[in-house]
């Protein structure tokens, strides 16, 4: 996986800017439907690494984080029922993300391709509008805990369908287009693990979303992966793909299971 790019420190990986945060969440949501839109009929009921979830689930899930976002009283049905069930899961907001999916189990692929085209569009509209007044504003979230409400607009949701689509291409084999929008992705998440595990390393991510970094001086060790199957190590999904990784194995595995957020 040797790559011949020059290698970046993360210090200097700029931060994504709001306008440029909304575009690569744009992007992010074509790429999903289009990668729906491909898939043959027995894909929608594989199994994916978001278990127990399968490819329709992940819509689903997809689907009513727009929707509730986009009305008040949908949000608020899926909270309070999410309450109301919240004993048989880790958190609330599994609790939820569990209400959205089994609320719509009966809708059929294309129907979820329909409302998946009409919702997304509309929801990034509003992130858009909302995410620069509301940034500052601080919410808790039961997977990442106190969070501003504009990091999750501007970064979360969007890394959320970046994973969801390497869960689906995991799944039923499919072909995932990667590119200078999945770079930026892969490349912010780097810098935020990096922030948080003080990792010392090089890390070489192959491929056309892949780039060479320096985290801290970078003579601990080099690490090597591609950039799909590190997102999904530090994403929290189970330890797949290749990882290899030259000098301070113990302490490249300690840094990696710090993660970051999604």
């Amino acid at each position: 996986m040797a790559t011949t790019q020059a290698v970046t420190s993360v210090e200097d990986i700029p931060r994504i800017p709001h306008a440029e945060a909304m575009e690569l969440a744009r992007a992010q949501n074509d790429s999903f439907l289009a990668e729906l839109k491909a898939l043959d009929s027995e894909d929608w009921e594989k199994v994916t690494d978001c278990a127990p979830w399968t490819v329709r689930d992940i819509a689903a899930h997809v689907l009513a984080w727009g929707e509730a976002s986009l009305s008040p009283k949908e949000m608020a049905h899926q909270m309070s029922k999410g309450f109301r069930v919240r004993k048989d899961w880790p958190n609330v907001v599994d609790a939820q993300n569990a209400v959205q999916v089994e609320e719509r189990k009966d809708l059929t692929p294309a129907e979820l391709v329909s409302r998946l085209e009409s919702t997304l569009p509309r929801f990034v509209k509003l992130r858009d509008r909302l995410s620069p007044v509301l940034k500052p504003i601080p919410t808790y979230n039961g997977l990442l805990g106190w969070i501003s409400v504009g990091v999750v607009a501007e970064t979360i949701l969007t890394r959320d369908t970046f994973v969801h689509r390497i869960d689906i291409a995991e799944a039923t084999g499919k072909p995932m287009h990667l590119g200078p929008f999945e770079k930026r992705i892969v490349a912010d998440c780097v810098k935020e693990w990096a922030k948080g595990s003080k990792a010392d390393a090089i890390v070489e991510l192959s491929g056309p979303a892949g780039g060479s970094y320096r985290l801290g001086s970078g003579v601990r060790a080099t690490i090597k992966s591609s950039p799909t199957d590190l997102t999904r190590i530090l994403s929290g999904r189970p330890r797949g793909g290749s990882v290899e990784v030259e000098g301070d194995a113990t302490a490249a595995e300690r840094w990696i299971s710090v993660g970051c957020r999604f």
